[in-house]
């Protein structure tokens, strides 16, 4: 999970037309949200949220490759799992800073799910207290993560196997990991192959630098007497290779906030799983190099 920016005050068209708001008083007056799926499920708003999030789900970051990624309710439209006796945050059914991008397991994951630890709003609020940054919305005080609203880093953080954990057992992020199920075995499985492509791409690169010299004594002989020699040597190697793994760790990547968390922990989570001494070694000198600015 990233953070996203969102203009909060420029939603779809679709939003704030005439036939939307009079739809809005027909739920306002009935008290629930029934027959609106066309509406907040509209193209234009699939489409504007498809921008905000790369086409990756807001919860897992998973590359959403279904032909009808999902617009999700932040808080549910409908009753909720947490309390049965209300009656669900039907106002915020068009509510513009409620609608997320959602990838088809997330948001059955999620469904009607929406804990907190302050008061439950339980009646429209103004016009102008429905946002979700409103302060009558962050007095509920959700433990659920909003990409929009939240820095889900300073909540979660990653396991060089894929797992996600709750940042210094933060409560909401575990209470998010937990609602979401983000430790579900094909994401653990998604993340893990990411880290294992570069684990490999480093490794492939490390042979490639041994199939330059004559042979294997050559190399060792080299290794031995000065590992950093052969790191100068290869200099333009290691810079390209650093480069091409880091510096684009753009936001549209599925599992951007894994590769982050690579590249953050690159030691712990890269070196340290090579299997032979001389990778790590050489890999470490480079690494330190890089992040000193002199390769």
């Amino acid at each position: 999970m990233i953070k996203v920016t969102k203009d909060l005050d420029a939603p779809p068209p679709i939003l704030v037309s005439g036939s939307t708001l009079k739809k809005l008083e027909e739920i306002m007056s009935a008290q629930q949200a029934a027959g609106v799926k066309s509406r907040y499920n509209h193209l234009q708003v699939k489409q504007a949220l498809d921008k905000i999030y790369f086409n990756k789900c807001a919860f897992c970051e998973n590359t959403i490759t279904c032909a009808s990624p999902q617009v999700e309710h932040y808080r549910p439209k409908g009753r909720l799992a947490n309390d049965p006796d209300h009656p669900g945050y039907y106002w915020l059914v068009f509510e513009w800073s409620n609608l997320l991008l959602c990838c088809p397991t997330c948001n059955n994951t999620k469904r009607d799910h929406f804990p907190i630890a302050g008061q439950r709003v339980k009646a429209p609020p103004a016009m102008d207290d429905r946002r979700a940054d409103a302060a009558s919305m962050r007095a509920e005080q959700p433990l659920l993560l909003n990409p929009e609203l939240d820095d889900p880093d300073e909540h979660l953080h990653f396991e060089p196997s894929g797992r996600i954990m709750a940042r210094n057992g933060d409560i909401r992020g575990k209470v998010t990991i937990e609602v979401i199920d983000l430790n579900r075995p094909i994401l653990i499985k998604l993340r893990a192959a990411v880290a294992r492509n570069l684990v490999d791409r480093f490794r492939e690169q490390l042979l490639m630098i041994i199939e330059e010299y004559a042979d294997l004594n050559a190399f060792f002989k080299d290794y031995f007497q000065s590992p950093q020699k052969i790191v100068r040597d290869f200099r333009l190697l290691f810079s390209t290779l650093f480069r091409e793994a880091f510096m684009d760790l753009s936001p549209s990547l599925s599992f951007c906030a894994f590769r982050k968390a690579l590249a953050d922990n690159f030691e712990a989570y890269v070196i340290e799983v090579l299997e032979n001494e001389y990778e790590r070694i050489l890999l470490g000198l480079a690494w330190e190099e890089w992040c000193n600015g002199s390769l």
